[in-house]
């Protein structure tokens, strides 16, 4: 089979967070997109309840994960937030909750990607922890 360009994605950014008992702001840096760095781009976040909460966590809250980027076409910063692709709920407070995302979108040369994910947690005694993992991919 023929391939075209590079011929396969390059991982060109992660993050990998563990212990995480708060939402991460939206805006946070990812990735700032080199001059000669115009193109798709693929980001891919998995996140893990790691300690579930004494009473009741949402992973991802309200607003989930979150990206916003700089469309080449027009210069508009354009911001998604990921459907979560997983089949549990994601207001299980359980460790098997997971929340798995991927999302293909456009950048602009010399702009930054941004992300931020969302949690919501009531407990007394133990909080609901968290791990992140994202991944950004180089299309061409």
């Amino acid at each position: 089979m023929a391939t075209v360009g590079a011929g396969v994605p390059s991982l060109i950014a992660k993050i990998d967070l563990t212990s995480q008992t708060a939402a991460i702001a939206a805006g946070t840096a990812l990735y700032s997109v080199p001059a000669a760095g115009a193109g798709l781009y693929r980001v891919s976040a998995y996140a893990k309840v790691t300690t579930a909460s004494d009473l009741t966590s949402t992973l991802g809250g309200t607003a989930g994960f979150r990206l916003t980027w700089t469309d080449p076409t027009d210069s508009t910063t354009p911001t998604v937030t990921f459907s979560d692709q997983s089949a549990v709920s994601l207001s299980n407070n359980t460790t098997t909750t997971v929340y798995v995302a991927s999302a293909v979108v456009a950048c602009k040369a010399s702009t930054a990607l941004q992300y931020g994910f969302d949690y919501s947690d009531t407990h007394t005694s133990t909080q609901m922890a968290y791990k992140l993992s994202i991944k950004v991919e180089y299309l061409g």
